[in-house]
């Protein structure tokens, strides 16, 4: 029972960060702070790798913030990511 409750509390932790860090990624970007926002994105990234749909929005929103940043290879890797997202 213990094991249950451990497993629950850490993803719900996980959903907890991820969505803070999709929100200050959201904010930074609207605040011209592109390469800050790129950053919070790339932990919203990896918290959403289990709900596809959430996951290609954020892949979204962090090639556009690493565009705007002035980083073009990890742009172009972001969205090789999103393309092999999408065709699964």
């Amino acid at each position: 029972m213990a094991t249950i409750f451990i497993l629950v509390a850490s993803s719900r932790g996980q959903e907890d960060t991820g969505a803070t860090a999709l929100r200050q990624g959201q904010a930074a970007y609207r605040a011209g702070r592109f390469a800050e926002a790129a950053g919070y994105l790339r932990i919203a990234r990896f918290s959403s790798l289990e709900n596809p749909p959430l996951y290609l929005q954020v892949l979204a929103r962090l090639a556009l913030a690493e565009d705007a940043a002035g980083q073009p290879e990890a742009r172009d890797t972001t969205l090789d990511r999103f393309r092999e997202t999408e065709r699964m």
